[in-house]
């Protein structure tokens, strides 16, 4: 089973994160904004559910080198917990291959005037996965007080903070509730009972106003950090969704072993029938503690897709294609395996100038110009871009103005953890030369954003010595990290987004070459 150990969040998070949240401003002179998608199943029956008979049943095999800590749609802080978690819990809108939003759960929604107030009527064929949360075991229909519990959920104190980076300057009331959840303890202290700016106006509609004008916000709203999940699972088990997640989404859970395997099977009451082929009728997610493991049981054939490769397998795999300057498979795995774009994240090593060791950033900035020596650049990944920034560069402000003018970019996400290590021992290595200076190399992984690798003093038990030292952060050097999946020759027809890198789909593959159940 999967294990999750509480710790105390709240006073890392609340201390040390930049809350850079990344949403684009501007009015829209639209009055108003429809979209529609056909139903595709009838609603199903409460009573015993009849699967149709599927010739050929497939089982898709997935390879992560990031682990799965919790199924709860909070605490995805990877791209590879994103990408199960958008395969079993669904959001008011997803996003198609290009990116855009596209309605799921809400199947249309209306903006006013103004572009502040939007409106969202809710499927009326959508039901939970059963699940013994529910009084009769049978998972019940979605509602829109789903909606709102999910999202005053994302406030609480004991969840981590990427999901209420995403909203809490962006919904009306939600950054006051937030603090509210956070910081009062006495019941007769509340002031706020929901967030003021999500109102349920009956069973299938759901209300939200903005403080500002968003173009991104139905964008947002496809992030699996924004999934729907009922109540009723907080109230029947401890754990919550952590081991046994309840979505409505295209696969239920099955099980799991340990931490390293676990199975979904086909939700086949799900309201769009051409979610997959037809045959694929469950997905195997493998996970595996070392980088090497994973890419021999894909060259093995005991795995079909590796959605995100990593450090080493790029320098193994893929090589620079001198006529147009692209990426490709090196000769000898081109036969076997395809190589396609799975997105881009982005990464940052931030200089703090005034620390309590008194460490001058002219001295990292000149352990960092190591790093553009060929003999170092040869030993990095074709697929990491690295740009060294200026003495005068200051892209990081601790002020309301860079909070509402940045651009919000859903292409930008946490390094996966095999770059993540594969960075801190490029940072470990330079920091090993320093001589009579104590620092901590820190890695800030944050929601649909870069992560920054901080050179901070160990100050106090290797603690960060407060937000201030953060505000005057300098980005030093930018490290870009292009995205690609290894898949079998089978399989081209799976697709992945250059803007999110937890998305997948695979409608219609040919599934000919493809092991069966």
């Amino acid at each position: 089973m999967l294990h999750l150990t509480m710790r105390p969040y709240l006073q890392l998070l609340l201390l040390f994160i930049i809350p850079a949240f990344l949403y684009s401003c501007g009015s829209s002179s639209e009055v108003t904004q429809v979209t529609e998608r056909a139903r595709t199943l009838p609603a199903p029956s409460q009573d015993e559910v009849t699967q149709p008979s599927v010739s050929d049943p497939v089982m898709l095999r997935i390879g992560e080198n990031e682990p799965l800590r919790s199924m709860d749609p909070l605490f995805a802080y990877n791209d590879a917990s994103k990408r199960f978690i958008s395969l079993v819990y669904d959001r008011l809108t997803n996003l198609d291959a290009s990116g855009n939003a596209v309605p799921s759960l809400a199947e249309e929604w209306s903006v006013s005037e103004d572009s502040l107030t939007y409106i969202f009527t809710l499927r009326d064929d959508v039901f939970f996965h059963d699940d013994r949360a529910f009084s009769s075991g049978l998972g019940r229909a979605l509602n829109a007080n789903d909606v709102a519990f999910s999202f005053g959920r994302m406030a609480i104190y004991d969840v981590p903070d990427d999901a209420a980076l995403l909203f809490q300057t962006l919904i009306k009331g939600f950054e006051a509730f937030r603090i509210q959840e956070r910081t009062v303890f006495f019941e007769q202290d509340v002031t706020y009972a929901n967030i003021s700016g999500i109102e349920v106006l009956d069973d299938r509609r759901v209300q939200f106003r903005l403080n500002r004008p968003s173009a991104e916000f139905t964008r947002i709203l496809a992030s699996p950090l924004a999934s729907i999940y009922p109540a009723e699972v907080f109230e029947h088990r401890t754990t919550g969704l952590h081991n046994n997640p309840v979505g409505t989404g295209r696969f239920v859970f099955n099980s799991n072993s340990a931490d390293s395997l676990v199975i979904l099977e086909r939700n086949f009451n799900y309201f769009d029938a051409s979610f997959a082929d037809e045959r694929i009728t469950s997905l195997e997610f493998r996970y595996f503690n070392r980088e090497s493991r994973l890419f021999s049981a894909f060259s093995l054939g005991e795995i079909d897709i590796i959605p995100q490769i990593g450090p080493q397998t790029a320098k193994t795999a893929i090589m620079l294609d001198p006529e147009n300057n692209q990426l490709i498979l090196n000769p000898g795995y081109e036969q076997q395996f395809i190589l396609k774009p799975s997105g881009v994240s982005q990464a940052g090593v931030f200089g703090i100038p005034d620390n309590l060791a008194n460490f001058p950033l002219s001295k990292i900035r000149e352990l960092i110009l190591n790093l553009q020596k060929d003999e170092f650049l040869g030993e990095i990944p074709l697929n990491l871009r690295i740009t060294v920034y200026p003495e005068d560069n200051n892209t990081l402000s601790y002020n309301t103005n860079f909070i509402r003018h940045s651009s919000f970019e859903l292409r930008q996400g946490a390094a996966p953890t095999a770059y993540n290590r594969y960075l801190a021992g490029l940072a470990g290595t330079l920091i090993n030369d320093l001589e009579n200076y104590t620092t901590e190399v820190r890695f800030m992984p944050r929601a649909h954003r870069d992560f920054e690798i901080y050179y901070d003093v160990a100050a106090q038990n290797g603690v960060f010595s407060g937000t201030n030292q953060l505000a005057n952060a300098q980005k030093i050097l930018g490290i870009e990290i292009l995205h690609f999946a290894l898949v079998k020759e089978s399989l081209d027809d799976v697709l992945f987004s250059s803007t999110a890198p937890w998305w997948m789909s695979f409608r219609q593959l040919d599934l000919a070459d493809t092991p069966e159940l």
